[in-house]
């Protein structure tokens, strides 16, 4: 995972601790080349600050052209749907959903990103990673 505060990005391993106004990614290296990616989950948890901050995190896919350096969103950006303060806190996940996109690594590498909370009441948000729910349509006879 790297981690962005905004001036420099950083590498590190998980979980990733994200504050407000800074991003985590992570790289989506090990999906099959022509598989049809539907959904990518984010597993977290967060410092209990006694409220809800104004935004709760927010979740991201996106994939880089390798050809050209061009970086494209996949689907839309999604807020952790859960309102309850004892929910938000515990390690739990939500998703970017209905996404159709077929994967080719000829051309794109692709990463999952985490955008931290704003205030008020933002608190220290740990991203432990994702899971991402892909169809494959065909396989090759090994030999």
């Amino acid at each position: 995972l790297k981690r962005n505060t905004g001036s420099d990005a950083i590498k590190i391993g998980l979980p990733v601790d994200i504050s407000t106004f800074e991003y985590a990614t992570q790289p989506l290296n090990r999906i099959p080349h022509g598989s049809t990616v539907s959904q990518v989950t984010f597993w977290h948890d967060r410092v209990d600050g006694g409220a809800l901050p104004l935004v709760r995190v927010q979740a991201e896919v996106w994939k880089t052209d390798i050809t050209t350096g061009t970086e494209t969103q996949i689907g839309t950006t999604t807020t952790d749907p859960v309102a309850t303060l004892g929910a938000y806190n515990a390690h739990h996940s939500f998703a970017v959903t209905g996404l159709t996109e077929v994967i080719d690594r000829t051309k794109y590498n692709y990463y999952a990103k985490l955008i931290g909370e704003t205030l008020p009441n933002d608190q220290t948000t740990s991203w432990y990673g994702t899971t991402v729910t892909f169809t494959v349509t065909a396989c090759e006879e090994a030999q």
